[in-house]
């Protein structure tokens, strides 16, 4: 006998079901269903916190290339700026790519374990 009839037959047991083929069959499809609907539930569970990192990446990237779009305006717009103090537009501009590339990769690693 192997080790899930004897666990089908304990549950049958526990049940109080006769010891039958038809009942050891029953109880079989029983507890494999059980377990298919609690496979699925976690599989669903999982796609949905993938889905939710999904959305936090393209906000990340929405929020980088916004950012990237007010900097570039304001240095468009600004008469002030010479080539002596060029380098705060270009240091933002840099840390907003590595913050953002940073977040990214870091949701990219929930998704992938």
């Amino acid at each position: 006998m192997s080790k899930c009839e004897i666990e089908f037959q304990n549950l049958m047991a526990f049940r109080g079901l006769p010891n039958t083929k038809e009942n050891l069959c029953r109880v079989a499809l029983e507890d494999y269903q059980s377990s298919a609907e609690l496979t699925r539930k976690r599989v669903e569970k999982r796609e949905k916190e993938i889905r939710s990192t999904r959305n936090e990446i393209y906000q990340v990237v929405g929020f980088y290339s916004a950012f990237q779009g007010l900097l570039l305006t304001a240095v468009a717009q600004s008469n002030l700026l010479h080539w002596n103090n060029g380098g705060y537009p270009l240091a933002l501009s840099a840390f907003a790519a590595g913050t953002a590339a940073i977040g990214a990769v870091q949701k990219n690693k929930l998704i992938s374990t």
